[in-house]
């Protein structure tokens, strides 16, 4: 197995922003962030494509670049060598990586501005770790050992959430033990259950934890929002980002209202439960 290959999941879910380094033909260098990192398989990674017009430029011209990766869990620094291959604007893989932009451009008004353009497609030519990248003090105490007690892994999560919605003897007592399931077992502190009203157009929050009183009964249209967007594709969706998503969100909004694009905005969604 290559390093590349063993990269650990989380260098890909976007918790630090991966950066992305590229040089036009005569040699002037531009570095930038990128939105997501997508590994396809073992030799070839996506990226997206919004409004990297320098880039897309670069790449064009000269098809070599870098990426910058970072685990967040250890902060340990990864580089990739990769070659510019061809932009995708369909398929499994452009829809999978469009949902999450989409999600965020529903949630601050940008439906139709802030969108995935393509899907880069890049070979990964090589992979290293940034040896040095970070020096731990010398009285860094060791980590704590994980407490036995907390069933954090995915199958013992699911064997207590069947345990404890089996014995629920009534729908709003299973609707709380699966929330409850939920944070004992993987740390879930906010969550809720949505169902959808007689026209399936709208979505009405029957059980919640950690929002408070507030949480029952809040609503939210389907395709609005987050939670709109993944109702309407009926696919999950993961942001493990998401104060910086949106902070990039509302600046694009900003910049395109500043320029006179007033037009092409759209009202945000009135409600703003999120999970």
């Amino acid at each position: 197995m290559t390093l590349f290959e063993s990269l650990p999941p989380a260098c890909f879910q976007g918790v630090i922003p991966a950066a992305i380094s590229t040089c036009s033909h005569d040699g002037t260098p531009n570095v930038t962030l990128l939105s997501q990192v997508f590994r396809i398989d073992t030799r070839h990674v996506a990226l997206s494509c919004q409004f990297f017009n320098k880039t897309k430029q670069n790449v064009l011209e000269n098809p070599f670049a870098t990426v910058e990766l970072y685990d967040p869990l250890d902060f340990t620094s990864y580089r990739l060598e990769i070659r510019y291959e061809r932009a995708e604007t369909c398929g499994a893989l452009f829809d999978a990586m469009a949902l999450r932009i989409e999600a965020i451009a529903s949630h601050t008004g940008l439906t139709g501005v802030f969108r995935l353009r393509s899907a880069d497609i890049y070979e990964v030519l090589a992979c290293e770790k940034r040896e040095g990248f970070l020096i731990a003090p010398a009285d860094d105490p060791s980590p704590e050992p994980p407490d036995p007690r907390v069933p954090r892994s995915e199958l013992k999560c699911l064997h207590l959430v069947s345990q404890r919605t089996a014995r629920a003897p009534t729908l709003d007592g299973l609707f709380t033990a699966l929330l409850e399931a939920l944070e004992e077992g993987i740390g879930f502190r906010h969550s809720m259950v949505l169902l959808p009203d007689e026209t399936g157009s709208r979505l009405f929050a029957v059980a919640s934890r950690g929002y408070g009183d507030e949480g029952i009964g809040a609503e939210i249209s389907v395709g609005d929002g987050l939670i709109g967007m993944v109702a309407r594709e009926r696919r999950s969706l993961r942001l493990s980002s998401m104060d910086s998503e949106l902070r990039y969100g509302r600046a694009v909004r900003a910049s395109v209202q500043a320029t006179g694009g007033r037009r092409e905005l759209v009202a945000r969604p009135a409600s703003g439960i999120m999970v």
